[in-house]
């Protein structure tokens, strides 16, 4: 009988790890933002779902990657690495490149060839704390060299001091109630901010704009008139950690015939095969 781990499912791109993986008519898709001239087809794994739990069982058949989604506490991670390197209009951004060590399984692949940039997809079974980990050891600074990162297990993440996790929830609560009560439509707002990158002043007035009354309201103005970047990034972060929270209150895999059936209907309803 096959032994069955649950994962959780996380997005690495750079700094940023995100929660769950985009799925597309059943697929985990390969859309990269630089590049052209794919090497192989968009399909990195399948799903027996429309849409993705955040916890999955991990199948790897003869056709493929299958997810299934469960309820068990994860024990690894599942991560879709986004590796990249910027292409025009963001030379002067770094790139982001992982190796990988014997601590995490490869199970699927993608990259992209010629045009300007490049980028490669590589979807892994991780030790939990394994994205955490590279993400924190990523500067996405301007002018700063393209960086190769390593699973470094020494790495103590950094904890925001007490203040911005109380504003960043002071902000978030603020920005949803300017919305008219969507914190989806405040998550969004917030997170396109904070993946921005451009300066800070123009991020502040997309916010302004963005925002109805954030330039009057009383906690709304720390974030849209943060003194520096760095304090605006912190307080965006802490405000999209707790709307998160708010809106989504040994051998990884699973090899067997009944998670092949499942990759094969899925690859038919998108219509590979």
């Amino acid at each position: 009988m096959a032994v069955k781990t649950p994962h959780i499912a996380l997005t690495l791109r750079g700094n940023s790890v995100k929660k769950a993986m985009r799925v597309e008519n059943r697929i985990i898709p390969f859309k990269p933002h630089w590049g052209i001239n794919r090497h192989n087809s968009s399909l990195l794994a399948s799903t027996e779902e429309d849409s993705l739990q955040l916890v999955v069982y991990v199948a790897k058949t003869k056709n493929g990657v299958v997810l299934v989604s469960c309820s068990e506490e994860p024990q690894r991670e599942l991560v879709l690495v986004q590796e990249y390197e910027t292409g025009s209009g963001a030379k002067k951004w770094p790139g982001f490149r992982v190796n990988f060590g014997d601590e995490v399984c490869r199970l699927s692949r993608a990259s992209t060839c010629g045009g300007s940039g490049c980028e490669t997809w590589t979807l892994v079974s991780a030790p939990l704390g394994w994205a955490e980990n590279i993400a924190s050891q990523f500067q996405n600074v301007r002018d700063v060299e393209s960086q190769s990162i390593s699973y470094n297990p020494g790495v103590i993440l950094e904890k925001l001091p007490d203040p911005f996790e109380k504003e960043g929830r002071e902000i978030a609560e603020a920005v949803t109630r300017l919305l008219g009560g969507s914190a989806d439509k405040a998550y969004q707002i917030l997170e396109r901010e904070y993946n921005a990158g451009y300066g800070r002043a123009s991020r502040q007035a997309a916010l302004i704009r963005a925002i109805p009354g954030s330039e009057d309201d009383p906690v709304a103005v720390k974030l849209v008139h943060a003194t520096t970047a760095s304090t605006l990034n912190n307080l965006l972060q802490q405000a999209l950690a707790y709307l998160e929270k708010g809106i989504k209150s040994n051998d990884p895999l699973v090899e067997d015939d009944e998670a092949d059936g499942l990759m094969a209907a899925a690859m038919r309803k998108a219509g590979l095969i």
